[in-house]
């Protein structure tokens, strides 16, 4: 089996200076192949790549204006290409401090032979591509901080989405019961999904703030204050599928929910921010919306004291679904940012919070009555 290692010192120096493999071009790659099935039969291929400095240097470095038309050129006739200047800053900045690094272009993919078309075009000339769903994230890699002219593939048109139905029944005429899952775009956002899954009694719980894309909450890992019941990002997905840097279509997971077969591949792709390939669809798990939900403020005099208290109620098995806790200067930070807030009048500022630790609890239940009961016992 050919080496996915660079077998030189010249190819391991060239290899660490090249950074992550997804936003360095492709040529002559060595490729390392495993063939994994995955429940029913779906074969997922990992292929790993490594590069030379002459490889790097042999190919001439178009400059933006050369990239731009080339662009226009071979794409333009099948997807959007913008070189609008507000795109481009808002393309390359997340909410983060990370300072702003735009593309010199951004290409907006309508469906997975598209992405496919984009990434085999970023190959052919040898430049770097970012993928973006609509930049809440704040880790800074939607930047453009390459020496070369990069482009952003927004994800933002990938909006296909598989609900489960309801209204399915077999030969006889009964009902079917559909698996508690959504296969959607990686452009879908996770607001978009609970609307359009409001008729079912069903939601996604992972919950990171910002009304962010599945695609770019399975780049980034997310979790949020839903974790501390349901986890997070990682385990709320049970298949992907994206587009290799050199233009495969490869899948990972399937939509078994148990699968304790090879590698844990699908894990790779949760956290990779980007460098393994362009996510185009997810498949997530669904919950059942909770029929009643309770709200507490709880303060402290010191954090300690904080932490007992979720450690106490998760050995109580009190149903928590949400948690979230603020130090002192998270509080004052708050109360400052409600104080100078020049955009709400006077009342209609929230009160102000006490300044100790503070913790923000969800509790649920299918009725108040047992809730009441369970917080009892």
């Amino acid at each position: 089996m050919p080496t996915a290692t660079p077998t030189t010192a010249t190819q391991r120096r060239a290899s660490s200076r090249n950074g992550p493999l997804w936003k360095i071009p492709i040529k002559n790659a060595t490729t390392t192949t495993i063939n994994h099935f995955l429940g029913g039969g779906s074969a997922w291929t990992y292929q790993r790549h490594s590069f030379s400095s002459t490889e790097d240097n042999s190919k001439t470095i178009l400059s933006s204006h050369e990239l731009v038309s080339l662009l226009e050129q071979e794409l333009s006739h099948t997807m959007k290409v913008d070189t609008n200047p507000y795109e481009l800053e808002r393309h390359g900045r997340g909410e983060s401090h990370h300072p702003t690094a735009p593309p010199v272009a951004i290409v907006y993919p309508a469906s997975v032979q598209q992405v496919v078309e984009v990434v085999q075009f970023c190959q052919r000339h040898n430049t770097p591509l970012i993928p973006f769903g609509v930049g809440t994230s704040l880790e800074g890699h939607v930047a453009a901080t390459s020496s070369r002219p990069t482009i952003s593939l927004d994800t933002c048109l990938l909006q296909e989405m598989e609900l489960p139905n309801f209204d399915k029944v077999d030969e006889r005429g009964d009902l079917v019961w559909p698996d508690l899952i959504a296969t959607v775009g990686a452009g879908v956002t996770r607001h978009t999904l609970n609307n359009a899954l409001r008729h079912t009694g069903l939601h996604f719980v992972v919950d990171p703030g910002a009304d962010a894309t599945l695609g770019g909450m399975v780049a980034c890992g997310a979790s949020g204050t839903t974790a501390v019941q349901y986890g997070t990002m990682r385990e709320n997905i049970v298949a992907v599928q994206a587009v290799m840097a050199n233009g495969n279509l490869v899948h990972a997971g399937t939509k078994a929910l148990k699968n304790s077969a090879g590698y844990d591949l699908l894990g790779l792709w949760c956290g990779s921010e980007g460098t393994l390939g362009v996510i185009t669809s997810v498949t997530v798990k669904l919950h059942p919306i909770p029929q009643h939900v309770v709200a507490l403020v709880c303060v402290f005099d010191n954090l300690y004291q904080a932490a007992q208290v979720v450690a106490a109620l998760k050995f109580q098995s009190i149903p928590l679904s949400r948690c979230e806790l603020l130090d002192t200067s998270s509080v004052v930070a708050f109360n400052q940012y409600n104080n100078s807030s020049s955009s709400s009048s006077e009342s209609s500022r929230p009160p102000k919070m006490v300044e100790k630790p503070t913790l923000l609890l969800e509790l649920q239940a299918s009725s108040p009555t047992m809730l009441e009961e369970l917080v009892k016992q």
